[in-house]
């Protein structure tokens, strides 16, 4: 909290007061602010838009104050052409948004946003969207939408990528999912933990529950932590370790934290988490961007990230207004020799040309072996000539 003096805390308020004034905010009418708070899983309360809520196969609903666009797990991003939608129905939706979580959504306070167990809400006011009040909401289910049967007959992988995967868990490898926003990141993560046997302890970390894995494996020993303003990641990392986990997911790597993260390593933690880029090979350098400004030299890190990634795997989403397919593009893994030298290879890879996809696979590295021989995984690989064992 800062404090003022006298003085100071009076001109403060006196140019609050003041920016107010002369921004001339805007006055809802009367019935478009509602008397009394609702129930956000009332049945009704989203109104024309409730059946889009209520849809599972649906991840994203956005409105513009024109027309309402959808993102649909298989129909990809389409117009829903039977809903309109418009300026003053995003507000009162807002307005309904806002009582209940006790918020101002005005001209002063002109982006709204809101959690809820399974939703993520986003409210910009006409005052700051020149276009009109618009509306943004990301659905976080708790489904599981990937099995082994789907990812195969959906083409997302095949059969020998998804035993790569098993074996890899069951190897207590680390894992680190790339990939833009909407590609299914999470969804992977939530996929690779099914894998966890129950008695391996995982804590979650995220600041907007996504993962719900405790409703998803009631079995498993799982502890969710959620993120706020007076906890932070960092905060968060350092006390699970306390915890004794097995397994650490924190929902996507972003900044300085990824340093706990990878210090949590040492201690026998095993991570599986998500970052934002594009190639598998830019995970090491993405994270030595996180952690720009530490005491260490740029080298040192570096070995020890490459120490920390085990697995990179890319997931990506071919998006049009008719389907949506998401697929694992690429699958890379990374080591430190004896010598102290960093290794990446590509083990699996998947190039799309004029509407064609080519398919390789390249062969595993003798430490990926011995891991899985350590740990009795035998499967066999396409990019090797013979069982995987020793």
């Amino acid at each position: 909290m800062k404090w003022f003096k006298k003085n100071e805390e009076i001109d403060y308020f006196e140019r609050i007061s003041k920016i107010e004034e002369e921004s001339e905010p805007y006055i809802a009418e009367p019935d478009k602010i509602p008397q009394k708070i609702e129930n956000i899983h009332d049945p009704s309360f989203f109104g024309k838009i409730q059946y889009l809520i209520d849809d599972i196969n649906i991840t994203d609903i956005n409105c513009n104050s024109r027309s309402v666009w959808i993102n649909h797990i298989s129909k990809g991003r389409y117009q829903c052409q039977d809903i309109t939608l418009g300026n003053e129905d995003i507000e009162k939706l807002a307005y309904k948004i806002s009582n209940v979580e006790n918020k101002q959504f005005n001209v002063v306070s002109p982006i709204l946003e809101a959690d809820f167990n399974d939703l993520r809400l986003q409210f910009t006011h006409q005052s700051f969207s020149t276009s009109g009040t618009s509306m943004s909401i990301r659905k976080t289910p708790c489904i599981a939408r990937m099995s082994e049967e789907k990812m195969t007959n959906q083409e997302y992988c095949p059969k020998e990528v998804i035993q790569l995967f098993k074996n890899s868990v069951k190897s207590h490898m680390n894992f680190f999912i790339i990939g833009m926003t909407g590609d299914g990141k999470t969804e992977l993560a939530k996929f690779l933990t099914s894998y966890i046997p129950n008695h391996e302890r995982i804590i979650t970390i995220e600041d907007t529950i996504e993962l719900h894995l405790n409703q998803l494996y009631p079995n498993k020993d799982i502890v969710e932590l959620k993120v706020n303003e007076r906890v932070d990641y960092n905060m968060a990392i350092k006390s699970c370790m306390r915890m004794l986990p097995k397994w650490i997911l924190l929902s996507e790597a972003r900044g300085y934290e990824v340093k706990e993260l990878i210090k949590s390593v040492s201690t026998g933690a095993k991570i599986i988490t998500t970052l934002h880029t594009d190639h598998v090979f830019n995970i090491p350098k993405r994270i030595l961007n996180m952690l720009e400004g530490n005491e260490l030299a740029n080298d040192k890190i570096e070995n020890i990230i490459y120490q920390s990634v085990d697995i990179g795997i890319r997931v990506k989403a071919d998006i049009t207004d008719t389907k949506t397919f998401r697929y694992i593009s690429q699958i890379a893994v990374f080591w430190l020799d004896v010598n102290n030298r960093r290794h990446h290879k590509m083990i699996y890879e998947v190039i799309k040309r004029h509407n064609q996809f080519f398919v390789s696979y390249h062969p595993l590295p003798k430490w990926m072996k011995d891991q899985y021989a350590e740990y009795n995984c035998h499967f066999l690989w396409k990019g090797d000539e013979k069982l995987v064992q020793n």
